[in-house]
């Protein structure tokens, strides 16, 4: 049975430039172009090379032959402290994304997101991958430049961050040349969640007096928590940062500061929706009215069962890993106990 998403998949690869970029290639080299266009599976082009090898179309006989899958990625991986360190490189994810067509205008921005991620529930084992979306380019896939994997974060930002700063300048620097037309890159922001904006851009971890990212605040002590008070405080500047004029704050060197034309304030996004509102405020309101500590009286044990079974109604957002869209709810909690 074919689904209508099925037919509007087909159309939409067939809409476009693909056609008359197919009419220009070879039969290998047109399947290769589909495979990655679509983002078909291995099984899927082993399967389409079987029926073109049994007309007596000479074609690779797998997908790994097809593609030039490399068979011994594991030299490419190094060993960093903390674990061990695979750099893919952003120019090579450009230039193979951009491999049959032009880009679609002649600079691409990019928007680069880093972030920490566990493997298993039962392991401390984590991925730390830099990742980056084309801002000029919606279809584009967000690319993966590097991953870091290990039992905790990298524990030298020098080590992690360093090819990347330097692939970015020569970039910055010279852009990159593609069907024979010279494309500029530059970069727009640094996307990371709180932990690990801290650990990046080497300043103090979000629960320190001095750690407000965009201006000199200190924080108070108040009730168990460090709280900022007030909202007039002197905005920090990348100048002042990049002279380590702010003590408390920035604690060690960070080889961001040496990517061309970055400002290290402005350039470092701060919007966090999951730790900020999610797991900061809403769970803290949460636990005070369950349990009373927010100068109310406290839920009674019914109350408690009905809002449960409220949050148990909830559509839940899903998390999308395919443009098949196989998805899994996000973590929303069942129950009050479960916060």
């Amino acid at each position: 049975m074919f689904s209508d998403n099925d037919d509007e998949d087909d159309d939409s690869f067939l809409k476009n430039d693909n056609v008359l970029t197919l009419d220009k290639l070879s039969v290998v080299d047109g399947i290769r172009y589909w495979a990655l266009s679509t983002n078909a599976t291995h099984k899927s082009i082993d399967m389409v090379l079987k029926l073109f090898r049994k007309v007596n179309v000479k074609v690779p006989a797998t997908a790994k032959t097809l593609l030039q899958t490399k068979r011994n990625a594991s030299s490419e991986i190094m060993e960093i402290g903390g674990g061990q360190f695979w750099y893919h490189g952003i120019k090579k994810c450009l230039c193979n994304h951009y491999r049959y067509d032009k880009p679609p205008s002649k600079q691409l921005t990019l928007t680069i997101s880093i972030d920490g991620l566990p493997l298993h529930n039962s392991s401390a084992m984590q991925f730390w991958p830099i990742l980056f979306k084309i801002v000029e380019d919606s279809q584009a896939p967000v690319m993966t430049a590097a991953i870091f994997c290990g039992y905790k974060k990298p524990e030298s930002t020098e080590q992690y961050l360093r090819p990347m700063v330097e692939e970015l300048n020569d970039l910055i620097s010279n852009g990159l040349d593609m069907h024979g037309e010279n494309v500029a890159v530059k970069l727009l922001a640094i996307v990371a969640d709180t932990p690990a904006r801290s650990f990046v851009k080497g300043v103090t971890s979000h629960t320190g007096y001095r750690s407000c990212l965009k201006c000199t605040i200190e924080g108070e002590y108040v009730g168990h928590t460090v709280t900022f008070v007030g909202l007039n405080a002197p905005k920090r500047s990348d100048q002042a940062f990049r002279n380590d004029a702010y003590p408390g704050h920035r604690k060690m060197y960070t080889p961001l500061l040496d990517i061309l034309f970055f400002d290290t304030i402005e350039d470092i996004c701060v919007a966090d929706r999951m730790h900020l509102i999610g797991l900061g405020a809403t769970k803290r309101l949460l636990l005070g009215w369950r349990d009373g500590t927010l100068g109310i009286k406290r839920w009674t044990e019914k109350q408690c069962e009905q809002i449960s079974e409220a949050f148990q109604k909830v559509l839940k957002p899903l998390e999308v890993h395919s443009k098949r869209l196989e998805t899994t709810p996000s973590q929303i909690p069942q129950s009050l106990e479960s916060i």
